[in-house]
């Protein structure tokens, strides 16, 4: 059985769903853009303070027109590079991917029943987007509630994960 994107201890299919399909108001707040910027940023910071600890002495204004330079030339590249987005609270871990254009829940406290998995982008996670399906012929998947979505309307009936019960039609 394959278990890659699959959570261990449950056996729920990790859930992608595309960023379209979700209401962007309402996931605005898992976007996290400066953590991601400033960790970034520190590492660079810190890996350009060895550098020059290890040419030795540069001039004052010499070292300060190097780093500027280099602090551009890696705020350019950082801008092109495809970087994620990670959301860890209320229950939901989940990881945004630009490239793929989605969202990968992986954990949550709901789950639902969805026609198909993703391949070969995310293999083996549940399709969201794919429609639901009946509990016999289903991929049972991490998924989000009602709230995410235009008008609170989910596009699946999901359940709780902690007591299996119906939680919305």
């Amino acid at each position: 059985m394959l278990t890659e994107n699959m959570d261990p201890k449950t056996g729920i299919h990790y859930g992608v769903i595309s960023e379209r399909s979700t209401s962007m108001e309402r996931m605005d707040h898992w976007y996290d853009h400066d953590a991601c910027y400033e960790e970034s940023e520190q590492e660079f910071t810190q890996k350009l303070n060895e550098f020059f600890d290890l040419i030795g002495y540069i001039p004052e204004k010499q070292k300060n027109d190097l780093e500027d330079e280099l602090t551009q030339l890696w705020n350019d590249n950082c801008e092109i590079q495809d970087p994620e987005w990670y959301y860890n609270d209320e229950g939901y871990s989940a990881q945004y991917s630009p490239s793929l254009v989605c969202w990968i829940i992986t954990t949550s406290p709901y789950y639902a029943y969805v026609k198909s998995l993703c391949s070969p982008c995310v293999m083996n996670a549940g399709d969201l987007d794919s429609g639901p399906a009946q509990k016999k012929s289903g991929y049972k998947t991490y998924c989000l509630p009602k709230e995410f979505f235009e008008d609170d309307k989910a596009p699946y009936t999901y359940y709780e994960v902690a007591t299996d019960k119906k939680v919305y039609l």
